[in-house]
């Protein structure tokens, strides 16, 4: 959000196209199973097609690139991911759905209680494991990133409304009670 010329309103008429991508993508899959189901034998595999979709998902991955391209994170969670199997990506997902309902449990508590803050120690450890080594720096400037940015609220909320609201402030206060370490690790005094 702080990078010059951060567009939001341009980022969120990307999201939309993507949403619209994958909105008619879904009306040929249902289209098909209707014909399916009426007994007709023609097969469309044109409604199993989502390049449209990855060419614009590719467009966006050049504005990641941009942003922070030239951070070891980045080039971390490259080197990872890029070795991720259709299998290994079901595993991160079930491993994240989990944790939003972890955070989705612990709003009645509230962020400072002890279940959010697990929580928060969870999505980190899950970040460093499957992505790459998240500080508490970057996880304090995701938390930001959750409710600054429409895309990544819209994202969060979606399981749960006021979730992307929730794990930005238990992020924030995890990372206020924690002391500030140096980059070898050590504490800062």
């Amino acid at each position: 959000m702080d990078t010059p010329g951060y567009d939001s309103r341009e980022a969120l008429l990307r999201q939309k196209k993507l949403l619209c991508l994958e909105q008619r993508r879904l009306k040929r899959l249902e289209a098909l199973i209707d014909h399916t189901l009426k007994g007709e034998d023609r097969m469309d595999f044109d409604a199993f097609d989502r390049t449209e979709i990855e060419n614009a998902r590719r467009q966006y991955a050049d504005e990641v690139r941009q942003r922070w391209g030239n951070t070891g994170a980045y080039a971390e969670s490259e080197r990872r991911t890029g070795a991720y199997s259709q299998e290994d990506w079901g595993d991160i997902s079930a491993e994240e759905q989990e944790l939003y309902q972890r955070f989705l449990d612990a709003m009645a508590e509230g962020p400072a209680g002890a279940g959010a803050q697990e929580a928060v120690q969870a999505w980190q450890e899950h970040i460093t494991r499957r992505y790459y080594r998240c500080t508490d720096e970057i996880l304090k400037c995701l938390g930001e990133m959750y409710t600054a940015d429409p895309r990544f609220t819209a994202n969060i909320d979606r399981r749960g409304e006021g979730l992307a609201r929730f794990m930005s402030e238990a992020i924030r206060l995890y990372c206020e009670k924690r002391p500030q370490k140096e980059e070898d690790g050590r504490e800062k005094h």
